[in-house]
Formats: C-alpha cells, sequence, structure tokens
C-alpha cells in the first residue's frame, strides 16, 4: 500500500494535478487509488491508464450492485472475487434483501475487504419485518454503506396481478425505509418495477435523499425526473442486448458524472454470456459498452463511474448509532 500511495501521490504532484475532490476527502481519494493500484497488477509500482488530460491513472472498477451472497455463488465465491479484481474491479457492493442476505451480505463483505447494503426486497415484505431486518446488529460494522436494495415492484407476482392492498403495504413498508435511510443518512438503493410513479412520489414526499435507481430501465423522460432528484442511475449489462435499443437511446442521455455501473450479478450477464451465470468480472465489458454508446474512452468512463460510486457509497457522514431507529 505505501507503494501506491507514493505513486499516486508523485503522479499528482509531477503533473500538478489536484483530486476533483475537496481537500477534506484527500485521505479518501488517496487510499481509495492507491488499494486499486496495490491490487492491479503483479507489479502494482507500474503506472497505467489514465485519470484525465497527462494524469497516470490505473483504469479500475466498482461493481455498486452484486448479489454475492446468493446461492449461485456459495461454491466458487473466492474465484469470483479473484476474478473480479483480475479484471480491475476493486470494490464490490454486495445487496441484501432480506434478513438472512443482509447477514451474508455483511460476513461476505468483512471477509473479502468489500461493501455491504442492507435492503428488503418488496418480495419479501410479507414475510419480514418493515423495520429493515438486522439493522440494529449490522449497522455498526464498518463495510455498511447504504440501506437496499429497497423500493417498490408491481410485478413481481409470476402469472398474477399485484392487488392494491400489496401496492399499498409494499408503498408503506418502502416508505418506513426511506424515512430510516434518511434519518441515519445512507445512501438509498432503489428497485422499482412496473411501479415508476409511486416510486417517484415516495421519494418527493421522502424529501432531500442520496442514492440511485439501480437496474434502470425507463425512457428518458423517466431518467430526467430521476436526475432532478439528485439521483445517480446505475445500468446493467442489458444495455448490451441486441433488441435494447432503446435503453441505449437513455444511455446516450445520461450524463457520466451522474451513471454507475452494476453486474445485479447472478442476473442479466452481458451479450454473448447470456444463459451464464453473471458475475463481477464482467463490470469492464459493460464500461466498454456504455464507452461505445456515448462514443467516450474507456478510462473515462472508468475514472467517473468510479469516482461517482466512491462519492455515493464511501463518503458519507452517517449515524451508526440504532438509537434513531424505532
Amino acid at each position: 500500500m505505501v507503494c501506491a500511495v507514493k505513486e499516486v501521490k508523485g503522479i499528482i504532484k509531477q503533473q500538478n494535478v489536484i483530486p476533483a475532490r475537496g481537500k477534506r476527502e484527500s485521505k479518501t481519494f488517496f487510499a481509495g487509488i492507491a488499494q486499486a493500484v496495490e491490487r492491479r497488477t503483479e507489479n502494482p509500482c507500474v503506472p497505467s491508464s489514465t485519470l484525465g488530460p497527462g494524469t497516470v491513472f490505473p483504469l479500475i472498477f466498482f461493481d455498486t450492485h452484486s448479489h454475492l451472497n446468493f446461492p449461485q455463488f456459495e461454491a466458487d465465491l473466492p474465484s469470483v472475487v479473484e476474478r473480479a479484481r483480475q479484471n480491475k474491479v476493486s470494490d464490490i457492493l454486495v445487496v441484501g434483501t432480506d434478513a438472512e442476505s443482509n447477514r451474508k451480505a455483511v460476513r461476505i463483505a468483512s471477509e473479502y475487504n468489500l461493501w455491504a447494503a442492507l435492503g428488503l426486497h418488496p418480495s419479501e415484505i410479507e414475510t419480514d419485518n418493515p423495520a429493515l431486518p438486522g439493522i440494529k446488529e449490522l449497522l455498526p460494522n464498518n463495510r455498511v454503506v447504504a440501506i437496499g436494495e429497497i423500493g417498490l415492484d408491481y410485478a413481481f407476482r409470476r402469472g398474477g396481478v399485484i392487488s392494491p392492498p400489496e401496492k399499498e403495504r409494499q408503498i408503506e413498508v418502502f416508505r418506513f425505509l426511506l424515512k430510516t435511510a434518511i434519518e441515519i443518512n445512507l445512501p438509498i438503493i432503489i428497485h422499482s418495477r412496473d411501479a415508476a410513479e409511486d416510486t417517484l412520489n415516495a421519494l418527493r414526499q421522502a424529501g432531500p435523499a442520496q442514492g440511485v435507481w439501480h437496474c434502470f430501465s425507463g425512457d428518458v423522460k423517466l431518467a430526467e425526473e430521476i436526475l432532478g432528484l439528485g439521483f445517480f442511475i446505475s445500468f446493467t449489462a442489458n444495455i448490451t442486448y441486441r433488441k435494447n435499443e432503446s435503453l441505449r437511446q437513455v444511455v446516450r442521455a445520461v450524463p457520466l458524472e451522474r451513471l454507475l455501473l452494476e453486474t445485479d450479478c447472478p442476473f442479466m450477464p452481458p451479450e454473448g454470456k447470456r444463459g451464464q451465470r453473471n458475475e463481477p468480472a464482467y463490470i469492464p465489458l459493460l464500461a466498454k459498452a456504455i464507452a461505445e454508446i456515448k462514443q467516450a474512452d474507456i478510462a473515462e468512463v472508468a475514472e467517473k463511474t468510479y469516482n461517482n460510486s466512491r462519492a455515493l457509497f464511501l463518503n458519507s457522514d452517517f449515524h451508526r448509532s440504532i438509537s434513531v431507529i424505532k
């Protein structure tokens, strides 16, 4: 790590470049970049790629939404994490959906030096207490950096139509969880499927919040409304699917400064790997696709999405005290 810190500081001094973050955040900037440099190659003291004009920077990525806590990864999780790091994915957020997956997310994040989010998927609301399963026990862990995924899903009833009472219950729990996240000042990971308007209304009524609308699948108008609330938008590899040109139009419209990368693994692998299990090692393929869609350099996509991710998830002054949780 010492070698990596010296490299980053030396580069910045030599190029007379100041990090885009403020002075107060410089320690986080250096530590994050140094950690990624240390991981990136067999010789961690060899500079690679670019941060910006004239500045050497490691090409690194942040998978902001994975489910490494799901059964599909139980047999070979160490290899999955190692492949991710070999492919320059230095940071991975493991997202919970219920009490059990929340506990697994924190355990995996602690063991593999990753990050965790505590969530309650709308499909789990009937079987879980709305007080965010495990929050009192898990929130103090320093690998927990977000609340999510939480939200509304009016399509999760396979082969059936969700009833009005079920919708109301989802909205009630979603509002409770939003309030909880805002009180402890943690970013929110939004899940919304066939429920965009109700999701937006809940966010507006909740007041100022920070977060990301994960696995975006809407149109440009919806994207504009989300950006207007100050949220980031995250895309998955479904943008690589041949018939998804409408979603690629949204990618073109969303500024890189407001965009995050995610696999949502084990789901939605990139084109060419469909039918296989998705995993964090495929994040560079998503970044490459976004670079091609936006006619940008992949180094720029990597830099901006990585910085966006760290700014959202690893730069929060949140309250780990459980006293605010009712």
